[in-house]
């Protein structure tokens, strides 16, 4: 069954290894592509070093989807479901989405 975005109607899509995955003891994320160029992230628990490493390394995958994997894309993150994170991973992940040159990243707060 084909999902759409209840408010633009895009398509969604997903993988089951983008959905709940645990990349850290205490940290699990989330991804979907919406339409051609929408990447929707959902981390959820405590946002350690190595939580967002892992996270960004499976963000770099799901990006790789998205606009022939070559183009600009937009990524919006859910932090609903962030309980906190570490000054190392809040800074880790600052100058990881700086240097993507293909990225816009909206903050959902």
């Amino acid at each position: 069954m084909q999902q759409y975005c209840p408010l633009e109607g895009f398509k969604i899509f997903n993988k089951p290894e983008w959905i709940d995955q645990k990349v850290s003891d205490r940290l699990a994320v989330n991804y979907w592509i919406l339409g051609e160029s929408v990447v929707y992230a959902r981390p959820k628990g405590f946002s350690d070093l190595p939580g967002v490493k892992n996270a960004m390394a499976l963000n770099e995958d799901v990006a790789s989807f998205v606009s022939s994997g070559k183009n600009p894309y937009i990524q919006i993150e859910d932090y609903l479901f962030l309980k906190g994170s570490s000054s190392k991973a809040r800074k880790y992940f600052i100058e990881k989405i700086n240097k993507d040159n293909r990225s816009a990243v909206n903050p959902n707060f």
